[in-house]
């Protein structure tokens, strides 16, 4: 399997872990630490894989390019709400954690155009 079609396999697994988490936390509760963790995992592994990928391509494309950009910022913004919230005990509110998702969601969307644009 290649790295950036490894990576949607990675950002599907995140993103499992991240829609059972907003339910979590619709109804009130606070994340589970192991889902949280989970999910970091998968959401790293599928950005280290995405960014191998891209480095080792001979060519990049915009789509590419602009998915790999916004999966960068999806991430340091999964890492302010981990710091801000998570370790301080605080529910994170659920608009954040929607727009962490909608971000990711377009990011991943822009992915599998790519790849299927250049399968």
């Amino acid at each position: 399997m290649y790295l950036l079609e490894l990576s949607i396999l990675f950002f599907v697994l995140a993103a499992v872990f991240g829609l059972i988490m907003l339910q979590v936390r619709r109804r009130g509760l606070r994340i589970p630490p192991t889902l949280a963790f989970a999910h970091g995992v998968f959401a790293v592994a599928g950005l280290v894989s995405l960014l191998a990928g891209v480095l080792s391509a001979a060519e990049v494309s915009a789509v590419l390019l602009s998915a790999s950009i916004l999966f960068l910022v999806v991430a340091a913004g999964g890492l302010v709400l981990l710091g801000a919230y998570y370790f301080r005990k605080v529910r994170i509110p659920v608009p954040l954690i929607v727009v962490h998702g909608s971000l990711a969601a377009a990011a991943f969307v822009l992915l599998v155009v790519d790849r299927v644009a250049n399968a």
